[in-house]
């Protein structure tokens, strides 16, 4: 059972491809962080600007933020976890042993889920409300790495309750990398019977750490390890708090009311380096406060007066978020200025903003014969943000409205429904849109310039919605084999139409709506599992995003590979051990929008071994075992010389392990 359709519905049903990832997967496998084990569901690609695969960036469907911003929606427990200012998603925010399941829906999802589900919608769940035995993992080893996280549920009293927490600390691969998160959370039912739920639970997040940045080509040749003295000062330290009401009452035997209500603070310094040109760079210190409160609520029925069974919902989510930014200028200079120890000056650039969003959605499910789902949905979304500078001088305040409506048609079909085997194909056309983000529109961080006015903002208030079209078909097949074996395959094509997108204008230095595109893919996915737990796959995906004007009209984006390969493996070996093995090839990425430079493909294999013990198990996770030069993504540099910039992975890492029986 998955809630893609935000509400229980069987997994292979949905007018799209919705891939479920359990704890039991996540601990199979030489994971060590959550963005890693979605690399087993085609059609989703994770980047790393850290070395120790932190800072992740995610691309699904070909859509890539840079690490700016994000374009699906993410969801903890069904609430939005993406940051006010600019959508970017800590991704560490839960430790793995807390995490019960991630529900990953491929594919244009506004219809539902509204702002920046272009790409898909992924959900992660909690073992919160499911009565679960105390989990715990200690890990450690090269680079100064310690991870350590528990779990658990179950009753207290009469009521349920949940409780995790998460310790990692590194001292980083590179130079000036070292970094540290602490995660503590939990929740308890406040009321519990046959028809009525509600709970509440609670999020503690720290985020502190060192940036190596990029490294130039001569600089990476020479030390992979290495980081640019321009980035010495780089530093991030941020702090998040949440706490959510979450509920559901039946109305009858056939129709339910659902929702939630979630208020977040969030604070961060964060010291950052823009390096405009090979010679010359800029440091700033910024300090943010985020307040959020978010809500939502649902209204479910099967009981409309029809002549063949469906469903309706409906319902709305709300959110009124505050945002107030600082900046205080630390370095500006070539190399001599750099080689000082400076403090951050005064504050020079402020200003607060606001973001008020409303989402009214509908989705109406008509079961016309048995084997037969067809699928109406909209979603119309109003965005309202506004900002007010207060320094350098103080201006009026500036507000922009932005609406969109998306709507969505969708056919199920059953084609095979036998106790051994079970078919689904489904197709579906909607519409998409992703609203500019208040750091897009309104971030008053001056960039330094050799010509008047001699700084200028990269941010645009005049930007656009980017919007989307999208046609999609797949399949989906579970079949029951011999010795118990069970096959899933999945089949995607997808073709989808972007226009109004963001470009940067290098003319103007500044955001500006001129990119069309065209993103078009075919996903395929093949999973065996035994009911020992032994369980093997391999996907594939190919992908083509185009310009579709300009300059480089028919050539591929920057920094989105072509192809992706993975395949994985995990299995019980003699002398009571099991073994996983997963396999990344990625190929065909560019480092600028001409395509005339390719970023290096590679291939990278992690493996785990663990001891089965009843009470304690053993491993050891070797990540990239054959000491491979890797290099994820990259850019050139702004100022337009032949200087690429890259953003190395470490070389062979080992950790050892000691955790729980799962």
């Amino acid at each position: 059972m998955v809630t893609a359709d935000r509400r229980l519905g069987i997994l292979g049903t949905q007018t799209a491809l919705v891939d479920r990832v359990s704890s039991e997967d996540l601990n199979r496998q030489p994971v060590q962080h959550l963005t890693e084990g979605l690399q087993s569901i085609p059609g989703v690609v994770v980047l790393h600007a850290g070395a120790m695969d932190d800072q992740p960036r995610l691309i699904m469907r070909g859509f890539y933020g840079g690490g700016e911003t994000e374009y699906a929606a993410v969801l903890l427990d069904g609430v939005p976890l993406g940051a006010l200012g600019s959508g970017v998603v800590s991704w560490d925010v839960i430790p793995l042993s807390a995490v019960r399941e991630i529900e990953v829906v491929r594919g244009s999802s506004s219809a539902l889920y509204g702002d920046a589900a272009v790409g898909g919608v992924i959900n992660i769940l909690t073992i919160s409300g499911v009565p679960t035995p105390l989990r715990w993992r200690m890990a450690g080893g090269a680079y100064g790495t310690v991870d350590g996280s528990a779990a658990w549920s179950g009753p207290v009293g009469k009521r349920t309750a949940s409780l995790f927490a998460g310790r990692r600390h590194t001292d980083g691969y590179r130079e000036h990398e070292a970094g540290d998160t602490r995660t503590l959370g939990g929740s308890t039912d406040l009321h519990r019977s046959v028809g009525s739920y509600l709970s509440v639970s609670g999020l503690y997040h720290g985020d502190d750490g060192d940036d190596p940045g990029p490294l130039s080509g001569d600089l990476l040749a020479s030390s992979p390890r290495a980081s640019s003295p321009f980035f010495r000062f780089d530093h991030r330290a941020s702090d998040l708090g949440r706490m959510t009401l979450n509920g559901w009452n039946d109305i009858g035997k056939v129709s339910r009311f659902s929702g939630y209500l979630s208020g977040e603070t969030v604070t961060a310094n964060t010291t950052r380096t823009l390096q405009l040109s090979p010679e010359f760079a800029d440091t700033r210190t910024r300090s943010t406060d985020e307040r959020r409160l978010l809500g939502s609520m649902q209204f479910e029925t099967e009981s409309l007066p029809m002549a063949w069974p469906q469903s309706f919902s409906a319902g709305v989510d709300l959110s009124l978020g505050h945002l107030g930014s600082d900046y205080r200028p630390v370095l500006m200079g070539g190399a001599a200025e750099y080689a000082s120890a400076p403090q951050p000056g005064e504050v020079d650039v402020s200003g607060r903003g606001t973001r008020t969003a409303a989402g009214w959605f509908a989705h109406w499910e008509h079961r016309i014969a048995t084997p037969v789902r067809f699928v109406m949905a909209a979603r119309f979304d109003e965005v309202r943000d506004a900002y007010r500078a207060t320094l350098p001088a103080p201006l009026a305040r500036t507000t922009v409205t932005h609406r969109a409506l998306s709507p969505k048609l969708g056919l199920n079909v059953s084609y095979l429904n036998t106790p051994r085997q079970v078919g689904n194909v489904y197709f579906s056309t909607s519409r998409s849109f992703k609203a500019p983000t208040l750091d897009q529109l309104f971030d008053q961080r001056p960039i330094p310039i050799p010509v008047p006015p001699y700084s200028v903002t990269v941010s645009n208030p005049e930007l656009r919605p980017q919007h989307g079209t999208a046609v999609e078909a797949g399949l989906n097949h579970r079949a029951l084999a011999a010795a118990g074996l069970t096959l899933q395959t999945t089949l995607a094509v997808y073709r989808q139409e972007m226009r109004d997108e963001l470009d940067f204008d290098l003319e103007r230095f500044r955001y500006i709506n001129v990119g069309r595109s065209l993103h078009r893919g075919l996903e395929i996915g093949a999973r065996l599992e035994s009911e020992t737990g032994s369980n093997a796959f391999v996907t594939l995906t190919r992908q083509s995003v185009l310009a579709e004007n300009g300059a480089n009209s028919g050539r591929q984006l920057k920094a989105v590979p072509r192809q992706v390969i993975t395949s994985g493996v995990a299995a019980r070996i003699p002398a009571r051990l099991q073994a996983g093995l997963t396999i990344s090839d990625v190929r065909g990425a560019f480092l600028d929008d001409a395509n005339a430079r390719r970023l290096p493909g590679y291939t990278r294999v992690d493996t785990r071994l663990e001891s089965t013990g009843q009470t304690v198990r053993f491993s050891v996770d070797v990540l990239n075992i054959f000491n491979r030069s890797l290099v994820s993504t990259g850019f050139p540099d702004p100022s337009g010389t032949d200087v690429v910039y890259y953003h190395p992975a470490a070389g062979r890492v080992v950790l050892f392990g000691v955790m729980s029986p799962w």
